[in-house]
């Protein structure tokens, strides 16, 4: 897999619509650009913003992913928890 792209990220102002734009938060250099090919400007601009802020918003989900899966690990089992830790497991292995 590919190495990424240093964060934090953040979703910056695009310069023409429809496009959502994800920015490097230390210096503002473009990490990518967002757009939905055949859709009106209106619609398609929010939509795209929505997965520019899921897709900033990933590096921080893997890591509280990760962090629990520490205290999952730490704590007695419970079968009830065995299903939460494989969801969470199988979320980490994607984003690896």
């Amino acid at each position: 897999m590919a190495e990424h792209t240093e964060g934090p990220w953040i979703v910056g102002p695009a310069q023409e619509l429809p496009l959502a734009v994800i920015e490097d938060a230390k210096n503002g250099t473009g990490v990518c650009e967002i757009q939905s090919p055949g859709e009106r400007a209106s619609n398609a601009c929010e939509r795209d913003r929505a997965i520019a802020r899921l897709i900033v918003a990933a590096p921080d989900l893997l890591e509280a992913c990760e962090s629990l899966i520490e205290e999952i690990e730490s704590i007695e089992y419970q079968p009830a928890l065995q299903v939460v830790f494989d969801k969470v497991r199988a979320a980490i292995n994607n984003a690896r």
